[in-house]
Formats: C-alpha cells, sequence, structure tokens
C-alpha cells in the first residue's frame, strides 16, 4: 500500500512539476517584448470578415478578414530575437456569407467603404477594342471586355494578344446564344490561352441558369448608356460595376472620365480584384 501511496506521489509531483514549468514559460512569453509588440499589431492590423448582403436577386460580395497568428509570428521572431512587422503570419477569415453559395444571385458589386469601382464593355467590334484599349493602358486602368465567342474564336491570335495585364475577358454569349453550351465553349477558348475573368455577364434567365450550372457567378452591372462623364461625376459609388456602353461619344468622354475619377481618389480595379473575398 506504502508503495503504491509512493507512485501516486512521485507520478503526482511530476505533474505538478510539469505543470508549473509550462506556466513559467507561459509566463515570460507573455512578459516578452516581442510577444507584447505582436499583441499590439492585433489591434491594429487585424480586420473583421465583411458579409455579403443578399436580397431576393442580387447580391453584393462580402470581403475575407485577416487575423494574425500570434504563435507562428513569434516562433518566426525568436529566430531573429527581434520583433519585425514583415514577419507577421496571417491567417484568412472567410465571410459567413460568399459568393460562392448564391451563384443564382446578380452581383451588382461588393459591400465595401474603399473608393474602388469596376468599368466592364461589352462590344464585338474589334476597333471600338482597341480604342478602348489604348485608353485603358494609357491611364494604368484594368478593364473587362465580354465577347461573343464566335468573334473570340474568328480573332484568336489577336485576343491571345489583347487580353493579358490590364485586361480581361469574360464569359458571354456563342455566335449570339447564351445556354449551357456557350458557357462551356467560351470558357474553354478563353481559359488557358488570356487573362481569364470567371464571371458572366447576365443577359436572360437562361444564361444565368447556365452559368448557375457550370458554378459562375453572373455579374449586373449598372449601365451607363450616354453622357459617361457626368454620370459619374454625378453618380459614383464605392464597389458598384459600371458597364460601359461602347458608343463612339463614351469612348470620346472615356480619358477624361478615368483621370476625374483617379482625381477623386477612385480605384478603377479589375473585376476580379473587387469582386476577390
Amino acid at each position: 500500500m506504502k508503495k503504491i501511496l509512493k507512485i501516486i506521489s512521485i507520478s503526482l509531483f511530476t505533474l505538478f512539476s510539469f505543470y508549473y514549468t509550462e506556466k513559467i514559460i507561459d509566463l515570460s512569453k507573455e512578459k516578452d517584448p516581442i510577444m507584447m509588440k505582436i499583441k499590439e499589431a492585433k489591434k491594429e492590423k487585424e480586420i473583421e470578415p465583411v458579409n455579403a448582403i443578399v436580397t431576393e436577386n442580387t447580391i453584393l460580395v462580402g470581403k475575407s478578414g485577416k487575423k494574425i497568428n500570434v504563435e507562428t509570428s513569434y516562433e518566426k521572431m525568436k529566430k531573429i530575437k527581434e520583433y519585425n512587422e514583415q514577419l507577421l503570419e496571417y491567417i484568412n477569415i472567410k465571410p459567413t456569407i460568399t459568393k460562392e453559395r448564391n451563384y443564382e444571385k446578380l452581383i451588382t458589386g461588393t459591400n465595401t467603404n474603399k473608393k474602388e469601382i469596376s468599368i466592364i464593355f461589352q462590344t464585338n467590334d474589334i476597333n471600338y477594342i482597341d480604342q478602348i484599349k489604348y485608353v485603358l493602358n494609357k491611364n494604368s486602368v484594368k478593364g473587362t471586355f465580354f465577347i461573343d465567342g464566335k468573334v473570340i474564336e474568328n480573332n484568336f491570335e489577336y485576343m491571345k494578344s489583347l487580353f493579358n495585364n490590364n485586361l480581361s475577358i469574360g464569359i458571354y454569349s456563342y455566335n449570339n446564344i447564351f445556354n449551357n453550351t456557350s458557357v462551356k465553349y467560351v470558357k474553354t477558348l478563353s481559359l488557358n490561352s488570356m487573362n481569364y475573368s470567371n464571371y458572366c455577364l447576365y443577359e436572360n434567365e437562361e444564361f444565368l441558369n447556365a452559368c448557375k450550372y457550370f458554378k459562375i457567378n453572373t455579374i449586373k452591372p449598372e449601365i451607363i448608356a450616354k453622357n459617361l462623364y457626368n454620370y459619374l461625376k454625378n453618380n459614383k459609388e464605392n464597389g458598384k460595376i459600371y458597364q460601359i456602353k461602347t458608343t463612339k461619344q463614351n469612348i470620346k468622354e472615356l480619358n477624361s472620365t478615368l483621370i476625374y475619377l483617379k482625381q477623386k481618389g477612385y480605384k478603377i480595379i479589375s473585376l476580379d480584384d473587387l469582386l476577390q473575398q
């Protein structure tokens, strides 16, 4: 009996020693200047995720948040024995309401307070594409085009050279047909050859259902038919997607409009960047 009690006592003492040692280590870690600075950084740099705003038919895309992985950041900095902001390790936190759970909804923009917008163009006219490309590149602005698949196919080498860097191409009709076959074929045409944006442009319910079937989100931008400069001067809104009708007058006003928006602090970013979660 005494032997058993002795074994139990030794075991308890050993467990207590481990526990006590661990607490001492934890306490010294908490008082380490490196850890204290990491804790301060948590308050300043962590961002809460922003959920999407969903209505009956539409969705404003939310944004992921980020939090600091305290332990990983601490271990990395301990190796160099000093706090270094560049060694902070972040974990992305997805919003609970996301676009991937709402393929049947039409995306009209993103839920943000930042001065960011995206512009898109729907045209099958090569001459218009050239003119728009020139103005966008001149202003270092990104844009997305939605072009009929037949036009892409008939001008494939030109399209390959066009859609890179600032310009991307989304999913639209094939030979003016909007269905499952057109979505699948246009996606195959553009996916491996050009700067590809995995979004459909809304045309009708059949097309929306086809894109939903392939788990592709569909956008429904605000369309600017005329008076481009004045329209955006008076109606600009954070996080919006704007479709600029490809008319001679709109293209003529495009350069001055982009200059104005940039002067007002707006970033004109790609569709993919705007809708990134």
